[in-house]
């Protein structure tokens, strides 16, 4: 029992004596207790109890993150062979990091702790090969650089990748929180300086949260030219993942009406059933083309608009609503982090999910680059 613990209990027993006391005199004396008083003392005797409990806990709180935050600053310890920099697109700051740190904190905020270490390693790996692509201090003129500006990579996970900080870390996690910076850093350290190349080149390392069942080839989802390591795969376990399946519902005069601010066509209630349908797909379901009244969109694009979570969706209509229900959530190509999840649940190491979702790469080491 610690100092402040022991006081505490003191204190309250301190309280309730010097209540009880004061009872017991007063029946020694042929008083009758007053009832009124009784219910009061006790009523502050009981205030008094919790708000010292509420003390202890938080000062107990305290002096345990303090430790916590001192084990953990002995212990992870990062690599400094290279470095990034990274824009924080929150505080407009840009500071240059230790590539090995930084890309702990991009594990900690692309995918959830409680999955296997087998699946946090080969996030890193994926993490670590889509950031040396972009760094200029390791690529050189070849550096492909975030778009935003002056930098190698920004915290956007919408244009580079997730970046979770450590105070986001300790607020997010709470008790789990020492548990999880160990797990999180032996899962970097592991794999420390491990990238993935293609003709001796670090790949471009795309990743989504759940693919539906299949990954899709780079191609039908973006356009250009196929990508060798880019291709469609199974990803089978995905079933699980709790934003497997999700539908949406829109009345028929919200979407026509989202619909023709969007793409100016001419939908109403009457028509839309017959002027909105689903044109062409992939053989593993993702939508390519829809058409909109007298318009073809892509279907990655429909999704934009209607915020789907992927573009593995259906279009089904009842006699209030258009349903729209997609199955997985991301883009679709490279590896799926759910399926990387059930890989590693099921046995699998980390090179063997890796080389399962980015077909005919090799693994190396940063140093092994030319």
């Amino acid at each position: 029992m610690s100092f402040f613990e022991k006081y505490i209990h003191k204190q309250c027993f301190l309280m309730y004596n010097l209540h009880m006391n004061k009872t017991l005199r007063s029946k020694r004396r042929g008083k009758t207790p007053d009832n009124r008083k009784a219910v009061f003392y006790g009523t502050m005797w009981l205030l008094g109890f919790f708000v010292l409990l509420f003390l202890m806990l938080i000062i107990k709180s305290y002096i345990t993150m303090k430790q916590d935050e001192k084990e953990l600053k002995l212990l992870l310890v990062f690599d400094d062979t290279y470095t990034v920099r990274v824009h924080n697109h929150r505080t407009g700051e840009t500071t240059e990091m230790k590539l090995e740190e930084y890309i702990y904190h991009v594990v900690a905020g692309e995918m959830p702790l409680r999955y296997d270490t087998e699946a946090l390693k080969a996030q890193a790996v994926a993490a670590r090969t889509y950031t040396v692509q972009k760094c200029k201090s390791i690529m050189g003129d070849k550096a492909k650089c975030c778009k935003k500006g002056d930098w190698d990579v920004c915290t956007d996970s919408g244009c580079c990748q997730a970046f979770r900080s450590t105070e986001k870390m300790r607020l997010t996690w709470g008790r789990h929180y020492k548990e999880y910076c160990i797990k999180l850093y032996n899962a970097v350290n592991d794999t420390k300086g491990q990238i993935l190349t293609y003709d001796n080149k670090p790949i471009n390392a795309m990743y989504h949260s759940s693919s539906g069942g299949y990954t899709e080839n780079i191609e039908d989802i973006y356009g250009g030219d196929p990508v060798p390591y880019l291709k469609s795969v199974k990803s089978p376990g995905e079933e699980d993942f709790e934003d497997y399946r999700t539908t949406v519902k829109f009345s028929y005069d919200v979407l026509a009406d989202k619909l023709n601010r969007e793409y100016g066509t001419g939908l109403s209630r009457s028509n839309l059933q017959s002027s909105l349908k689903i044109t062409e797909k992939t053989r593993t379901g993702a939508v390519l083309s829809v058409q909109v009244g007298d318009k073809k969109v892509t279907g990655r694009d429909f999704r934009r608009v209607l915020s789907l979570k992927s573009c593995k969706y259906t279009i089904s209509f009842d006699n209030k609503y258009v349903i729209i229900t997609a199955e997985g959530f991301g883009h679709s190509v490279g590896m799926s982090q759910t399926g990387a999840g059930a890989m590693a649940k099921r046995g699998s190491e980390y090179d063997e999910i890796l080389l399962h979702y980015y077909t005919d790469v090799k693994l190396q080491t940063i140093g092994d680059l030319p």
